[in-house]
């Protein structure tokens, strides 16, 4: 990932709550919010340029990986750097964790490819 400029970090600011729990590793708050979150909500693209799932790949933060999968986190959107969540993974065993989510939008080979 490319460093940041001004503007990316300061638009950190206004990345949601859901966004800097994940961010954060806040495993319980994130869980907590999950409960009330439409898939909408869940896969919202930040004014950071990526969603909470891209977040939580870049980060290594699996527990966080682990629920937004769960929530059917939509693996399939890109980033500002042209990147998906899987793309972003930070260790094999989050991308092991994609090859075995059972979603529609399921990725079925390591290089990233959707379904």
């Amino acid at each position: 990932m490319p460093l940041l400029t001004a503007a990316q970090v300061n638009s950190s600011a206004l990345c949601s709550e859901f966004d800097m729990a994940c961010h954060a590793n806040k495993v319980d708050a994130v869980q907590k919010m999950l409960e009330t979150m439409t898939v909408d909500d869940i896969d919202k693209m930040e004014p950071n340029g990526s969603t909470a799932l891209h977040v939580a790949c870049y980060n290594g933060y699996i527990e966080i990986v682990k629920l937004l999968l769960v929530a059917n986190a939509d693996l399939s959107i890109m980033n500002r750097y042209k990147c998906l969540p899987f793309d972003e993974a930070s260790t094999e065993e989050i991308k092991e964790l994609f090859l075995r989510t059972p979603t529609s939008n399921r990725l079925v080979s390591n290089t990233g490819a959707i379904e």
